[in-house]
């Protein structure tokens, strides 16, 4: 466990110097009364700590001011199954079908547009 003062003055070392020489380890060895093994590895600790992202429980911290999005809005309860009727066309209930009057000639019967087709709902309501 180190000292705050010998906190202190690795830090500031830290902040001239990412990967402090033999000289000055020496220096800081006599200073603050540790072995070069220990300084070398305070060094490269806090240079993995630089480097790593913030744990998790100070991001979540962070996310916190970030605007959240409103919720979807709320769906209608679905129909009861027994007012529903599937048509067998359709997944909906409806049933496509060409119209009687088809403008020009020479097209392919399998190409309709959206004007070609009329929509007859199949679903019944039983009041």
């Amino acid at each position: 466990m180190k000292t705050p003062y010998q906190l202190e003055v690795l830090k500031r070392t830290y902040t001239e110097d990412l990967y402090p020489n033999e000289t000055i380890r020496a220096e800081l060895s006599v200073k603050l009364g540790l072995t070069d093994k220990q300084l070398q590895m305070w060094f490269c600790h806090r240079r993995l700590k630089d480097r790593k992202p913030p744990p998790k429980r100070q991001q979540l911290e962070e996310d916190v001011h970030v605007p959240v999005m409103a919720p979807p809005p709320v769906l209608p309860p679905p129909l009861p199954h027994s007012k529903l009727t599937m048509a067998p066309g359709g997944m909906y209930g409806e049933q496509l079908l060409p119209s009687s009057s088809r403008r020009g000639t020479g097209r392919p019967s399998a190409i309709l547009d959206m004007s070609d087709l009329q929509c007859l709902p199949l679903l019944t309501s039983h009041g």
